[in-house]
């Protein structure tokens, strides 16, 4: 039960951390998102303001007006495309760091649950020499602390019954051949 209840406690806690990142990644994106909105607004105004330029200097400069005016655009296209190369390859980099980091962490918890059952097992099969070695102060290291310590004492209780049946056998032994010994007592007693 205390297996299952933590089972469903890891699994509370991967998909609270799942909900937390999905969370910031939606905060994220909406900031990305404002962010562009307001770099939409400022290119639109700085186009705008471009424009009114242009159409002042047409009249003097028409053929370098067209130049200067290709060159900024192209300038804004490139800006505009590595921002987003930019924050999608950082966006890239957090999500693949935060799956690293839950795998190691997961795959921490069922190496030691891996352990916990191997060791069950082999106290299920009577042999009660092994013990964990976790030593951790979480839930694992106190249920492994306790299946030590359930294995001492099925150790113990096991000695004691053992002894207690030795002891037992020997009386036994002892009162079956006191009895084969008591007719030939009981027949010297009636001799005499």
């Amino acid at each position: 039960l205390m297996l299952i209840l933590f089972t469903f406690s890891i699994l509370g806690f991967s998909f609270s951390i799942i909900a937390v990142q999905k969370s910031q990644q939606n905060n994220a994106m909406h900031r990305l998102d404002t962010s562009l909105e307001q770099f939409k607004t400022l290119i639109t105004n700085m186009n705008e303001s471009i424009e009114q330029k242009r159409q002042s200097m047409l009249a003097a400069y028409n053929d370098s007006a067209q130049g200067i005016k290709k060159e900024i655009i192209s300038s804004f296209e490139r800006i505009n495309l590595r921002t987003i190369q930019v924050l999608c390859g950082g966006w890239l980099i957090c999500i693949l760091v935060i799956f690293i980091v839950l795998y190691f962490i997961s795959s921490s918890f069922i190496h030691k649950i891996n352990d916990i059952v191997s060791f069950t097992k082999t106290i299920s099969n009577g042999d009660f020499t092994h013990s964990l070695n976790i030593k951790q102060k979480d839930e694992i290291g106190i249920l492994a602390a306790s299946l030590n310590e359930m294995n001492e004492s099925l150790k113990e209780m096991i000695k004691t019954i053992i002894n207690d049946v030795s002891i037992m056998s020997t009386s036994f032994a002892e009162l079956s051949a006191s009895s084969k010994q008591m007719p030939d007592r009981i027949m010297n007693m009636a001799e005499k």
